[in-house]
């Protein structure tokens, strides 16, 4: 495991940078800094974890993020599933001017938009097929569905995000699983949740 508190500092540096920069100049000063981008969202920036190409270390500025959340929720209620990420490590860094959440997961791949129709998935339908029907059946999580055989494949995705949205109590239209919020595992072909929100209001503590 890495000693995250030798370049926690840095990573902090780059968290700044990304909130007063776009995203192209964020990956140039990222990789200026000897880390690898790997991606970024509105309050996080994502980077290839030196001591272990599998995986990668996200940092977030803010606690309500939705991604935060979700993997906290993972980490601490250790899920073990395959449609979650692998969470290594989570915590906390207080500072004299903000709170930064760091966490550590196996690596998943993007799958573009020009691409996504063109993964073909275990189950037989491609990834955008995927998450569009997932998405679907999201709006039915606490309703008394009855799967069709079919549709087995939603079903562990369904009971990880009605758990999910039980214990932090947070309302089902703020579920967001239809776009760059699933990620593909390439090691079994199978998409993974790694954020499951388009908006959440509390703070995830």
């Amino acid at each position: 495991m890495i000693d995250l508190a030798r370049y926690t500092e840095d990573v902090l540096k780059l968290v700044h940078i990304h909130r007063r920069r776009n995203s192209i100049d964020c990956k140039a000063r990222v990789n200026q800094m000897g880390y690898t981008y790997v991606g970024d969202g509105a309050y996080s920036i994502v980077i290839a974890n030196p001591a272990d190409d599998n995986q990668v270390i996200k940092v977030s500025c803010k606690e309500n993020d939705g991604a935060i959340a979700f993997l906290k929720w993972v980490m601490y209620n250790k899920v073990v599933s395959e449609v979650v990420p692998v969470v290594h490590y989570f915590n906390k860094v207080l500072t004299p001017y903000a709170d930064y959440y760091v966490v550590v997961m196996d690596r998943y791949e993007e799958v573009d938009r020009k691409r996504e129709h063109l993964i073909e998935l275990d189950c037989g339908i491609s990834f955008m097929q995927f998450k569009n029907k997932l998405q679907n059946r999201v709006y039915s999580l606490f309703d008394d569905v009855h799967f069709k055989p079919k549709e087995k494949v939603y079903r562990e995705y369904i009971d990880v995000l009605r758990r999910f949205l039980v214990d932090v109590k947070v309302d089902r239209n703020s579920v967001d699983v239809s776009r760059s919020n699933l990620l593909l595992n390439t090691r079994n072909n199978m998409p993974v949740m790694v954020d499951v929100f388009s908006r959440i209001e509390n703070d995830g503590d």
